[in-house]
């Protein structure tokens, strides 16, 4: 018998078992000489039906292409060398796709997505959004920014489909001459924004208890406490109150977080094509004819149109 090796990768032997090894984190092990090793990076050359669906704890790269129906999580990042044709990926960490997102894919990152292309799919980012070539008929949302023709300025598109982010939309050409109409949402966080309203909604309600158990306290103070609920009811009061003041902090960090998407903003690299209804937060102006070089722009009362000479004109 020979013992473990003493120099294994994200293992070693047990304490109180020379016979057992355990390992350091969790991850994908691998037979070496004398041991296993465990490494954190999960390592296959296709996903399809003969691997079958992939849940890992730490980060999964794909070589080559992930294949219709299939599935790929990792609490980590997703690094795939082909294309993502019609399967669901979801990541804790970055999604990097080389090749494309095609045909009703499902793609969702905590953290960014980067594909070469996207057609006919789903893209959710906790973060940013990059496509280094075209978007066409595609629902993109993105916490902070979506970036279109990263590396083909002069022929990058954003067209059909959806795209939403909080702070930026950059594209070279928006929308299509030929194809439907392409929706972009502007300037507001879904998810802050659902997270603002329900906390009004809890403040509302918490000083509207408050309120009802002060006049509670003050109606037996005056008239006399019969019944002994004198100091339950202040003590219900007090917690109340202090439930409310407790919310106040995180209503105000919500607001100043709301705020900064008040310069949100729309970057055209070379011109609006088609049809494209854009929506700045509540405002929506239906652009139907074309625009070059510029940017659009929320001003508080309108959306305006900035070209290059620094001409601001009301959009629509």
């Amino acid at each position: 018998d020979e013992p473990f090796s003493a120099n294994l990768g994200g293992a070693h032997v047990a304490a109180d078992d020379s016979n057992l090894l355990r390992a350091t984190f969790s991850g994908q092990p691998v037979r070496c000489n004398n041991g296993v090793n465990v490494e954190q990076v999960l390592r296959f050359r296709n996903i399809n039906m003969a691997t079958g669906n992939v849940s890992f704890d730490g980060t999964v790269n794909i070589d080559d292409e992930v294949l219709p129906g299939m599935k790929v999580h990792a609490t980590g990042d997703i690094v795939v060398g082909g294309v993502v044709d019609g399967a669901e990926l979801s990541a804790g960490g970055d999604i990097r796709v080389a090749g494309g997102i095609i045909a009703k894919a499902h793609v969702r990152a905590r953290g960014a997505v980067s594909a070469r292309f996207v057609e006919n799919s789903q893209i959710i980012a906790g973060t940013t959004i990059a496509i280094n070539d075209t978007a066409l008929q595609s629902d993109l949302q993105a916490d902070n920014q979506i970036i279109v023709g990263v590396k083909s300025p002069q022929r990058g598109r954003l067209s059909g489909g959806s795209a939403r982010a909080t702070m930026l939309i950059r594209t070279p050409v928006l929308g299509s001459k030929t194809g439907g109409v392409t929706q972009l949402l502007i300037g507001i966080n879904p998810v802050l924004d659902a997270r603002y309203q329900q906390l009004l909604k809890d403040i509302d309600k918490l000083r509207d208890d408050e309120s009802k158990l002060e006049k509670v306290v003050k109606h037996l103070s005056t008239h006399g406490d019969k019944t002994g609920l004198l100091e339950r009811a202040k003590s219900s009061w007090q917690q109340a109150l202090q439930a409310w003041v407790k919310h106040l902090p995180e209503k105000e960090a919500l607001e100043r977080e709301l705020a900064l998407s008040a310069g949100a903003r729309v970057e055209i690299g070379i011109a609006v094509e088609g049809a494209v209804d854009l929506c700045f937060g509540k405002k929506l102006v239906r652009l139907r004819r074309e625009y070059a070089t510029g940017s659009f722009s929320n001003d508080g009362e309108h959306v305006v149109f900035t070209d290059t000479q620094g001409r601001a004109t009301a959009a629509g």
